[in-house]
């Protein structure tokens, strides 16, 4: 089987606990360079799915940099327990490995640990699911200490069970190591991986607490507090800076905005504090939310939030994704807010409306107001 990155590394980790210092879950270095580079240099990827809709999984993939080579779906109900697609299908995927060349796996779903292992032991090629190609996008696009710190982070509350599983084959002896010492090695990276985990929770925790800080001197201040919310690529940041005048990053790929930006701008004399926020994801883990807690909690203690909705897609995506932030919104606000949070004020705006026509937008905004009880509000930003 083909060794994993994580485990690739845990030797220097030991040796010199690089990984400790400059980022503990390593899993994907080597792949995000290649996938900066981009073009005809991009790594390409062998794409499973057992859902036909592979949208947002192929636009993943493309904001990662890779190259979708072949795609691979086997219409299932729920995933095999232990190959994700049945043997059939596994043996189809092994021969287009071989014939391809690909190294990489992408699996449109989160795995579970022994599916992960069992799929690299038959195929021999890396397997990286939905939740780490995710995890992989935020590493190429932190590029503040704390962000780098939150993504940190949850990659390594991603290995953590991945570790357990590998110490658990190992110790049954279905793993035979890809260097010398495996048990023993693996078993001093599981260990390293939680004492960088817990030394990353308490230094964010300083950070959160310094937020909450700032928020109480801004609550003196008589600020006004907006937090912009939505799917990931809604257009947050192009709002943000129409609003204020700035020039941040703003482009059609996934999750731009890692780090919250906060604004001041004044209207008719009221000074308001516009703060855009990481986008929201389906199915991205509680661990994960759990590491970007300081930069949620934007969400969580403003004054309103403004849930924006992308006009261009379809009526049915559209509804997803404005279940999917509003449900997460809803879900954290106790954990994270407070009690008297989780009923907030919470405004919505559809965005890019000129990508849509009037009936379009008329259907979609009569489903809001019918689901939500309110009618959002139309914009358009170039």
């Amino acid at each position: 089987m083909r060794g994993r990155g994580c485990i690739s590394t845990a030797e220097d980790a030991l040796q010199g606990e690089v990984a400790g210092e400059q980022g503990g879950g390593g899993c994907s270095s080597t792949a995000t360079e290649k996938g900066k580079k981009g073009g005809q240099d991009a790594q390409e990827v062998l794409l499973v799915s057992i859902r036909t809709d592979i949208r947002e999984i192929s636009e993943l993939i493309r904001t990662m940099g890779y190259r979708i080579r072949e795609c691979v779906i086997q219409k299932r109900p729920f995933p095999d327990k232990k190959y994700y697609v049945g043997e059939g299908k596994l043996q189809e995927i092994k021969e287009l490995i071989a014939k391809l060349g690909v190294q990489r796996i992408i699996v449109n779903d989160p795995l579970h640990p022994t599916q992960i292992y069992y799929i690299e032991k038959e195929t021999g090629a890396q397997v990286v699911d939905r939740t780490l190609l995710i995890l992989e996008i935020f590493a190429k696009n932190a590029n503040s200490v704390e962000a780098k710190l939150q993504v940190e982070l949850a990659k390594l509350q991603y290995e953590i069970p991945l570790m357990r599983e590998y110490v658990h084959r190992y110790k049954t002896g279905e793993h035979s190591g890809a260097y010398g010492g495996g048990e023993y090695l693996v078993d001093q990276y599981y260990d390293l991986i939680k004492r960088r985990a817990v030394k990353i929770k308490a230094t964010l925790e300083k950070y959160r607490m310094a937020r909450e800080l700032q928020r109480k001197r801004r609550a003196e201040l008589n600020f006004f507090t907006v937090a912009l919310a939505g799917y990931t690529n809604a257009g947050k940041t192009t709002l943000m800076n129409a609003l204020t005048n700035e020039n941040s990053l703003a482009d059609e790929h996934m999750f731009t905005t890692l780090s919250t930006l906060v604004r001041k701008i004044s209207v008719q004399k009221k000074r308001y504090l516009i703060v855009d926020t990481v986008g929201f994801i389906d199915g991205l883990p509680l661990y994960v939310i759990d590491a970007f807690r300081s930069t949620y909690e934007e969400i969580y203690m403003a004054d309103v939030v403004l849930v924006l909705v992308d006009a261009s897609d379809d009526i049915p995506e559209m509804l997803r994704k404005l279940n999917v932030v509003t449900s997460q919104i809803k879900q954290y606000a106790n954990k994270f807010g407070g009690s008297n949070n989780s009923d907030k004020k919470i405004l919505y705006v559809l965005t890019k409306i000129d990508c849509a026509d009037e009936l379009k937008l008329q259907q979609v905004s009569d489903l809001i107001e019918r689901d939500y009880h309110a009618r959002p509000v139309l914009i358009s930003v170039h």
